[in-house]
């Protein structure tokens, strides 16, 4: 007759292997949403310019003083980065966005504007924390918000060349940024959308 000892001992097992039969299917599961939502990219919001139309003019001055525009007469992209200090994801952003400032400034400016509840004082301070300088300008506007009609951050705007609109976006990764540059390139609203239209392709 088995003791009461080796029953409890052999019950604690089945329950332990059980547990982790369960996280590896949990690990699976998350690894899965993961990837579903990287295809998608950033998401669109509707408010605002309309993707295909000219955005208003940026004319405006970063906590330096010094006077920003969106770099079309330099014919240059632009990429507008809206957000708010505060905001964790945007924080973890700037590091990358940075690199990339750096990297792409023949063919790319990247400005990024502060709205909501701040005041010069806060961005001055903000952008001398992270380091940000000429090469990564950053505005302090409630009105630019108002204008591009931007009421969450992190957001952004890829601008052509021309002035005209050709993506935006909540990004709450860097993988949501490339994929704004990325549908800019390939003349698409958005990766979700360039997913879509290669998936007809092939149903045709």
């Amino acid at each position: 007759m088995l003791s009461l000892d080796v029953v409890s001992q052999a019950l604690l097992w089945i329950v332990v292997i059980v547990e982790g039969i369960l996280l590896l299917a949990l690990a699976r599961q998350i690894g899965l949403l993961h990837q579903r939502l990287n295809v998608g990219g950033a998401r669109i919001m509707n408010a605002g310019p309309k993707i295909g139309e000219t955005v208003p003019a940026l004319d405006a001055q970063d906590v330096n003083n010094e006077h920003v525009t969106l770099g079309i007469e330099r014919g240059k992209r632009a990429l507008l980065l809206f957000i708010s200090i505060g905001c964790g994801t945007c924080e973890t952003l700037l590091p990358q966005i940075k690199q990339l400032a750096r990297l792409e400034r023949d063919n790319l400016e990247i400005k990024l504007v502060v709205f909501g509840n701040a005041d010069l004082e806060n961005g001055q301070k903000y952008a001398q924390k992270h380091g940000l300088d000429s090469t990564l300008p950053l505005i302090v506007s409630n009105d630019l918000g108002v204008q591009y009609r931007v009421s969450i951050a992190p957001y952004g705007l890829v601008i052509d060349r021309s002035g005209i609109l050709r993506a935006k976006g909540l990004v709450n990764s860097y993988h949501d940024i490339e994929s704004l540059l990325n549908a800019e390139e390939m003349g698409v609203r958005s990766i979700d959308q360039f997913m879509q239209l290669q998936h007809e392709k092939q149903l045709n």
